[in-house]
């Protein structure tokens, strides 16, 4: 019994030392995170380079990886600035739009650690740095998984506010159960110019086609903008379908293209991933990079001594014709001929030019 409980000891230490190099990676990382959104060499960020930095994890093709998001799944500009706000109130809770690198540390380590209220002592510890030692004087702590998503929920139809209804329609006395304005009744005729410039921006569509985007994330996108389902489908088949059905009324390579509202077949988010664990996410995925140069960096090289020898006693070498007893043209006689060639050779097959 013993022994049992010392092995668990020596693993338990083993995992947290483990977790203390992945901490102590991920620290170095979200520095030069830090460092490279700082283009000022302030040492410190303002709100308008967090939105940056939130918008740059969405777009993560910007950031080398490839699995940049279509038009259709971006978060939407609103969803950009709710993001933002998140990440600023758990890093500058204060909004002194003032973000010092200590702020940051900070946020990633109760994440790595799971601060929270019900838990204030770090499992992980960081000798010499004194504000990641105790939280039991904090009033910010990270929410739990479930509201920290992009989308709350998973289902499209639960979306249901009115605020974008009412700003395209001006009509304040409708409900989402209700019917809709025809859209020549939308401000005048001037709520239809508002929805399609809200559509092209915010989906990367034109007005008459898709411009190659799946027709299942542009629906989607469009009710995240709208922020209702029902209005989205509405809006889809009165303004967006009919213009649809003319482009492919006049373009042959279209008519095989759908144009209907598709959704309620499958009405699942399909992009719920918030800016915190994009944020995870990436600066993980950078400190294993760097985690794994290190480890070539330091890799143990083996050379090896090759030494070839050679000794010959007596050689003739004849040139000449081809006859048997003719005399050849050049006759060359070798004795006690020796013979000796050293190299040092790396472990991958190079030559290695020094010892």
């Amino acid at each position: 019994k013993a022994a049992e409980e010392e092995r668990i000891k020596i693993e338990q230490k083993k995992q947290l030392q483990e977790e203390q190099t992945k901490l102590q990676y991920q620290r170095d990382a979200l520095l030069r995170i830090f460092n490279s959104v700082d283009v000022d060499g302030s040492g410190s960020l303002q709100e308008e380079e967090l939105q940056k930095v939130v918008r740059t994890l969405f777009d993560r093709g910007s950031l080398g990886y490839n699995d940049k998001l279509d038009a259709g799944q971006q978060p939407t500009a609103e969803e950009i600035e709710r993001e933002r706000d998140r990440l600023i109130s758990f890093i500058d809770p204060s909004r002194s739009n003032d973000v010092s690198f200590p702020e940051v540390d900070a946020f990633l380590f109760r994440i790595a650690n799971n601060i929270d209220d019900n838990n204030l002592i770090p499992k992980i510890e960081v000798t010499g740095v004194n504000y990641l030692r105790n939280f039991s004087d904090s009033d910010t702590f990270l929410s739990s998984f479930a509201l920290r998503k992009l989308v709350y929920f998973d289902d499209l139809r639960e979306y249901a506010a009115m605020h974008e209804v009412y700003r395209l329609t001006g009509h304040s006395d409708l409900s989402n159960h209700s019917s809709f304005p025809a859209p020549s009744l939308w401000r005048q005729s001037q709520g239809i110019e508002m929805f399609w410039e809200l559509y092209t921006r915010e989906t990367g569509c034109s007005r008459d086609s898709l411009n190659d985007h799946d027709i299942f994330a542009v629906q989607r996108k469009l009710v995240r903008v709208l922020c209702n389902y029902n209005f989205a489908k509405f809006c889809w088949k009165s303004l967006v379908q009919p213009q649809l059905r003319v482009n492919a009324d006049d373009d042959v390579t279209m008519r095989h293209v759908t144009s209907h509202w598709v959704l309620d077949k499958d009405p699942k988010i399909k992009i719920s991933t918030g800016v915190i664990e994009r944020l995870l996410m990436h600066v993980d995925q950078m400190s294993k990079l760097n985690l794994e140069k290190q480890r070539r960096h330091f890799r143990v090289k083996f050379h090896f001594d090759v030494c070839i020898a050679a000794s010959v006693d007596s050689a003739v070498l004849c040139f000449g014709s081809a006859h048997t007893f003719a005399d050849p043209l050049v006759e060359a006689a070798f004795s006690s001929i020796s013979l000796q060639l050293f190299s040092l050779l790396s472990d991958d097959g190079g030559f290695v030019a020094q010892r």
